[in-house]
């Protein structure tokens, strides 16, 4: 069967219109930004654009979304996204949104040679700056095509901290689970026991792209520095939004948290925070539905007398609950796993027997 994917062929000649599918290289410029190039990209992911008869950028020309998409080895039709917009108000532009820009060309370039089990959507909006045009035409589009994007993940202006507070704000919505992926996020950071300080906004704001997906059923957030607390950029839409007043440390974590968040998301294939075990003389342990949305039934099976302790471990290692912890007779068993307010993600359910270890994959969506 033909994989699905993002785009079907009317849309995507829509959206090209009638241009080729174009290989890019990204570069910077330390006053103007990013700067795309019609060159070798270097990794193997399929970039699409839109832009005038002699493919360059026109402010003038419709818009030109621009994005990347990394195939799944196990849901290649499920998506993860991380985005930021790439037009401005002025040449100079290195904190709105230079910063959010990069952040999605990091994460492309360090994922490049990785494989995840869900696909990831790379980003780059056109057009917010007059109305968030290109992620509502985009968002609406994946809407219209039923297209599974699980979480979006919006960096905007994640490079000035002036009061040097370390401070981000993570702006939210109760529409489709958006709350959820905030606290993931939030999670996130406390796991790797990053020096951000997260700020949960609720009701967040809809200046960002992120806010044409809440309008289009998906769960999405606002990653920002102090938007509605106080330390905002002043040189924001001016010459002087340049990279000398950006502070870099605060910059350099808020990008890793992003893409950290999105790394545990959509499950690395063969990078685990703990041992992956799949096989043990002597027991044996499945899991259905995988992956679940608020319960799934785990069966196992012990094939001698003896103590068992069956934990859940999230993709960092953190245990997360215990579920068994006892001697136990030969035998078959079930039970129930309620997910609860647990974030979406990769979990592993870590079974210690007198035999060894045993891990399994869960998924919650």
């Amino acid at each position: 069967m033909k994989k699905k994917t993002i785009l079907n062929s009317a849309t995507k000649q829509k959206l090209l219109s009638n241009n080729k599918s174009i290989k890019f290289d990204w570069k910077s410029d330390p006053d103007k930004g990013i700067i795309i190039r019609n060159q070798k990209l270097g990794v193997s992911l399929n970039y699409y654009a839109v832009f005038d008869e002699n493919n360059n950028f026109n402010y003038e020309f419709p818009g030109k979304n621009i994005y990347a998409v990394q195939e799944g080895t196990v849901y290649p039709d499920e998506y993860y996204m991380i985005c930021a917009h790439y037009d401005a108000v002025d040449f100079y532009c290195a904190d709105d949104n230079g910063s959010g820009s990069s952040g999605v060309l990091e994460a492309a370039r360090i994922f490049s040679d990785m494989e995840f089990e869900y696909s990831i959507i790379y980003a780059l909006w056109d057009e917010e700056e007059i109305g968030l045009i290109g992620s509502n035409y985009y968002a609406s589009l994946a809407a219209s095509n039923n297209e599974e994007i699980h979480a979006v993940i919006n960096m905007d202006m994640i490079s000035w901290d002036g009061d040097e507070d370390m401070v981000a704000e993570i702006h939210t919505s109760m529409l489709a689970n958006s709350n959820d992926l905030a606290d993931y996020i939030v999670t996130v950071n406390e796991l790797y026991d990053l020096p951000i300080t997260t700020v949960i906004e609720l009701p967040g704001t809809s200046a960002s792209d992120h806010s044409k997906f809440w309008s289009n059923g998906y769960a999405s957030v606002l990653m920002i520095e102090e938007y509605y607390g106080g330390d905002f950029n002043p040189y924001y839409h001016s010459e002087n939004d340049r990279i000398a007043i950006l502070n870099m440390p605060y910059f350099h974590e808020m990008a890793k948290l992003s893409i950290g968040a999105l790394a545990s998301m959509a499950a690395p294939a063969n990078t685990t925070a703990i041992e992956e075990v799949d096989q043990l003389a002597g027991f044996q342990l499945t899991s259905y539905p995988n992956p679940f949305n608020h319960e799934t039934t785990i069966s196992y099976t012990l094939e001698k007398n003896g103590y068992i302790r069956i934990s859940m471990v999230n993709s960092l290692g953190k245990e997360m609950m215990v579920l068994v912890d006892e001697n136990k007779q030969s035998g078959d068993y079930r039970l129930q796993l309620h997910a609860g307010s647990l974030p979406s993600g990769l979990y592993f359910l870590y079974t210690q027997t007198p035999e060894g270890i045993f891990t399994h994959k869960i998924m919650v969506n």
